[in-house]
């Protein structure tokens, strides 16, 4: 009994230290924190924004994303994630090729 309260209070310091950098900005222990704590953890959708901001800060971007899209399939609705994933690119239609001008004779 004691030792699974000891392992949850452990997660949640865990997690809590993981915010706590995020907060404080200080990206490379946030990264480190976030994802000692998704070894425990690794469907929190919270942990997974949190490691993904800190990755992007990082200048880590393709794991940011792959970070953020999973938080967002676990259905985490946390609008850090618009801010940091990067933006699609709208599909544009093949441009038509201008009609020949006309000959003048």
């Amino acid at each position: 009994m004691f030792l699974a309260f000891a392992v949850a209070l452990a997660d949640q310091d865990l997690a809590a230290d993981c915010h706590a950098h995020v907060e404080a900005e200080r990206w490379g222990q946030a990264k480190m924190a976030c994802k000692i704590a998704l070894g425990d953890d690794p469907d929190n959708a919270a942990l997974l924004v949190e490691h993904g901001v800190a990755l992007w800060q990082m200048n880590e971007l393709e794991a940011s994303e792959r970070q953020l899209r999973r938080a967002l399939e676990l259905g985490s609705e946390d609008p850090r994630i618009e801010e940091y994933l990067p933006k699609e690119e709208p599909e544009t239609p093949p441009q038509r090729a201008p009609d020949p001008a006309p000959a003048r004779g």
